[in-house]
């Protein structure tokens, strides 16, 4: 079996037919570190992207593009990269401690820059905890509070566009009233601002099953924030973690972060969907004889 040379001695590991690393660690601290090594190895193209668009720097490597634009302006806009040191010095001693692991890990790796990001000019920077806290808040923004800003702008679009007043209601409901199309007439709407083509994949969505309603007896939960780790090239990674103590946590998580987006371990599981957009539908459903009652 191959091992890392962890900071408190070997981490045996292996990897599955997918290529997802399965790590043999002492504690949780090896077992993070471990994690920030294999995310520099296998993902480290991706981590100095997502820096960069954190940054607000996107469009220095892929160039004026609408997506570049959009994601540094937001981000300026915004001061994500603002105030870092003191959200660093607010971290609970715990959670330094494992941003700091997670950081060794990964500049324990080894390999250098990938040749891709060496013909973008990107630079061979170490992973700090400031970048752990910058790509936090941009995946935070981007991949959930964002979409407290979609609803907004698709009906902005349609008054631009000169929505029937007919159908803004059918949409909004009790939400039109107010609204004067006749004092919009001459709103426009750059297409710089607007939304760009939607697929069916977007949106997310979690279900949770009691333990007396499963099969096995123990409580299910499926979590799909539509971060895709199927897709090429994936957005997740996935890992799995057993400890000396009979522990374990697997699941997946954004390269660069420390922290499973979504996992288990042997007494909890969890996961993320879009919980801080104000367009959220919560819906409790109760099975009885066979029959669903909402």
């Amino acid at each position: 079996m191959p091992e890392l040379e962890g900071p408190r001695g070997p981490i045996p590991y292996t990897r599955d037919q997918w290529g997802y690393p399965r790590i043999e660690a002492w504690n949780f601290r090896d077992g993070t570190w471990a994690r920030g090594w294999f995310h520099a190895t296998d993902r480290r193209f991706q981590v100095e992207l997502l820096r960069f668009a954190a940054e607000g720097r996107l469009m220095e490597i892929l160039g004026p593009e609408r997506f570049a634009r959009v994601v540094d302006r937001n981000v300026r806009m915004l001061g994500i990269p603002n105030g870092l040191a003191e959200q660093q010095a607010k971290l609970t001693p715990e959670a330094l401690k494992m941003c700091q692991s997670y950081c060794e890990g990964f500049n324990s790796a080894g390999r250098g820059l990938p040749v891709a990001c060496r013909v973008l000019g990107i630079e061979d920077r170490p992973w700090t905890v400031r970048d752990v806290l910058l790509v936090y808040r941009l995946v935070v923004w981007f991949g959930l509070t964002s979409l407290t800003q979609t609803g907004k702008v698709a009906v902005g679009q349609l008054i631009a566009g000169g929505v029937d007043a007919t159908f803004l209601r059918m949409l909004l409901g009790p939400g039109a009233e107010g609204i004067d199309l006749d004092a919009c007439k001459d709103l426009t709407w750059d297409e710089e601002y607007g939304l760009p083509g939607l697929t069916l994949q977007y949106g997310s969505n979690a279900f949770a099953v009691a333990a007396e309603r499963s099969t096995s007896g123990a409580p299910l939960l499926m979590t799909e924030f539509h971060m895709e780790v199927a897709r090429f090239p994936p957005v997740m990674h996935v890992t799995n973690v057993h400890y000396a103590d009979g522990g374990y946590v697997q699941g997946v998580s954004v390269p660069g972060l420390p922290v499973f987006s979504a996992g288990r371990t042997s007494h909890v599981g969890w996961g993320f969907t879009f919980g801080h957009a104000d367009n959220v539908d919560i819906t409790l459903q109760r099975c009885r004889d066979s029959s669903r009652q909402s």
